[in-house]
């Protein structure tokens, strides 16, 4: 781990406060390089939960993020040197005009990446992430990483955290359903995966959980008319009520991998898909003018903060999600390529 003194750091912006923690961006100037290099960096306010962060990215492939430390010498708060995500994060890539990026090419590129972040914290580290969805996938440098792990737990301990603490901070609909039951695993980290998936091609974008559910009909989860058929089962799958049933990071890497090996270098969607997200942005955009107004607490209603959730609190999500569930174990040879024809 490296120290920045503070008298390197200039020009700093507050940005926002991701959870509990507030970052900003600021320009860091490395005196020991030649002509004095400068290079635009986020910084992140160090608390209790932030230390935890600061230990998982540290042993994670994904430490390349995480450049060190400096200390504030007005407030004197310990903060994280982190890689500054130049393109955003991923949620604003959904909402990019006219109607986000509906190459398939590009989507399967995305999904591997973030897939294999969350590999190597299952597999390499041990951990479950307990808190994935779109605006903690960032992109910097033409790269897709899962951040924030201030809420990381060893995999074999996620449960038992989970039912000691009877509660869940996390975002809807992001939250496994078995998570209001004190279950926390492994394949509760997939569910989360799977709604991403299936918002790379539906592009809708959740609202606070307040304006969420005053319709769920609006913000439904259900099949996106002119996928790949191996698509539409992927992500249905990753969306299993059965955590079991779930695949796990590896398998949809190497499901992902292979497909998107197998697609020549442009793959536009079929049009139905673009079709399909207009309608959907449309009732999206119609329905949070009606309610951004009246629900107490909305000022963004296009930000869905991360909130803590008692068990007992967590709203059944029957309602939103409306896939045809196979109800069985993955069976990852459905998915090879040369077979796509005949099985899936």
């Amino acid at each position: 781990m490296r120290w920045y003194p503070w008298r390197w750091f200039s020009n700093m912006q507050f940005i926002g406060c991701g959870g509990f923690s507030a970052v900003y961006s600021a320009t860091l100037r490395l005196p020991f390089l030649q002509a004095n290099t400068e290079l635009k960096v986020a910084l992140k306010i160090v608390d209790d939960k932030v230390l935890n962060e600061i230990a998982v990215q540290s042993r994670a492939f994904l430490a390349l993020l995480f450049s060190g430390v400096t200390v504030c010498e007005t407030t004197g708060d310990l903060m994280m040197v982190m890689t500054y995500a130049q393109d955003g994060n991923l949620e604003d890539h959904f909402q990019q005009d006219p109607l986000g990026d509906l190459d398939l090419k590009t989507i399967t590129g995305t999904i591997t990446r973030v897939a294999i972040n969350i590999a190597s914290l299952h597999d390499e580290i041990g951990m479950c992430h307990r808190n994935i969805h779109p605006r903690n996938v960032i992109c910097a440098e033409e790269d897709y990483f899962l951040v924030d792990y201030r809420f990381s737990t060893a995999s074999n301990e996620a449960t038992t955290v989970t039912q000691a603490a009877k509660a869940h901070y996390g975002r809807l609909p992001f939250i496994a359903p078995e998570v209001s039951d004190g279950i926390y695993t492994e394949k509760s980290d997939i569910y989360s995966l799977g709604i991403i998936i299936w918002q790379l091609v539906a592009k809708v974008v959740f609202p606070s959980p307040e304006i969420m559910l005053s319709n769920p009909e609006v913000y439904r989860i259900e099949p996106v008319p002119g996928v790949p058929k191996w698509y539409e089962a992927l992500y249905t799958a990753c969306l299993e009520p059965n955590p079991a049933n779930r695949p796990d990071a590896d398998e949809i890497c190497s499901i992902v991998r292979s497909h998107n090996e197998d697609m020549p270098e442009k793959s536009p969607l079929d049009p139905q898909v673009a079709e399909y997200v207009t309608q959907r942005r449309k009732a999206c955009d119609e329905h949070l003018a009606k309610t951004a107004v009246t629900i107490p607490g909305s000022n963004n209603p296009r930000t869905s903060t991360t909130r803590v959730y008692t068990l007992a609190s967590l709203p059944p999500l029957d309602s939103l999600v409306r896939l045809h569930f196979t109800n069985k174990p993955f069976d990852m040879a459905l998915y090879e390529i040369e077979d796509e024809d005949d099985n899936i």
